[in-house]
């Protein structure tokens, strides 16, 4: 089953990706217990340990909507 994100949905991920900011990648720290966030957007792609403040609505953006949409196989 096909699933897409309701037209607020999609609106509030358009607004939160226009103050995305990419940037550069992080060097991966050391130990082993850490999140790695990459974002890709317009031909840039990056990725992070830590969240910088413009992913931050983004990432919570797309969070959000794993979570409403996941469905195990």
């Amino acid at each position: 089953m096909d699933k897409c994100l309701t037209g607020k949905e999609e609106r509030r991920l358009r607004t939160a990706l226009s103050g995305l900011r990419v940037g550069r990648s992080e060097p991966a720290p050391r130990g082993a217990d850490f999140l790695k966030y990459t974002l890709a957007h317009k031909g840039h792609r990056a990725s992070r340990y830590t969240l910088p403040k413009s992913w931050q609505p983004v990432v919570r953006q797309l969070d959000a909507a794993m979570t409403k949409y996941w469905a195990p196989d």
